[in-house]
């Protein structure tokens, strides 16, 4: 089965398109593992004795980007100043959230963060 098309993400699968998309030095943790030294991070808000995690964020340490796709603010543990949009693109009951955060890093290093969002335009879905 084609990544994109899956309704939920494992680990492997995140790094497989981390790679395929170009993004090196990227990590993928649980939330409480958060390391702003590490440039671009994908992290699982649930906790390891959740089956496969509850959901996936994304966070560019370079820029200073968070991206929640359920369009949620930074939890406590993302530093102050890092920019975030509440702009919601995805929907509770669907779970691409671990593609839709590759994606966010993909425009993000390209400083192309208008791109991104404007695939979410109401007009574009």
């Amino acid at each position: 089965m084609n990544i994109l098309s899956k309704s939920k993400t494992s680990k492997q699968d995140l790094i497989k398109l981390l790679r395929e998309s170009g993004i090196k030095n990227a990590k993928i943790e649980w939330s409480y593992n958060f390391d702003p030294s590490i440039p671009y991070m994908i992290l699982n808000l649930g906790n390891p004795s959740t089956v496969g995690g509850t959901h996936w964020v994304a966070v560019d340490n370079i820029k200073k980007r968070y991206f929640d796709p359920l369009g949620a603010s930074p939890p406590t543990y993302i530093p102050k100043g890092y920019e975030y949009s509440n702009l919601q693109i995805q929907d509770f009951n669907f779970g691409h959230c671990g593609q839709y955060s590759v994606l966010f890093l993909v425009y993000s290093k390209g400083d192309e963060l208008d791109r991104f969002y404007n695939l979410f335009e109401i007009s574009n879905l």
